[in-house]
């Protein structure tokens, strides 16, 4: 597959997901400044439920979106 070239037609340009879009407004990007360090996982050390959450259960991952009926 080639990147798509401008004026080509014979490419096509495939984006999923956004490109670019409004910018947040004033309380959700306070929401990202402030929340987001303390959501983040550590770049160094063991990742455990203790470490993350504050306490240690088993950990369950859904790694995608939803619960699968969209895949194919």
């Amino acid at each position: 597959m080639t990147a798509h070239k401008s004026g080509d037609p014979t490419t096509l340009n495939r984006l999923y997901g956004r490109q670019s879009g409004h910018k947040l407004r004033p309380g959700q990007q306070q929401l990202v400044d402030d929340l987001l360090p303390a959501l983040t996982v550590p770049e160094t050390g063991p990742i455990t439920a203790e470490g993350l959450f504050g306490y240690d259960r088993p950990l369950h991952f859904e790694i995608g979106f939803g619960g699968g009926e969209h895949m194919a």
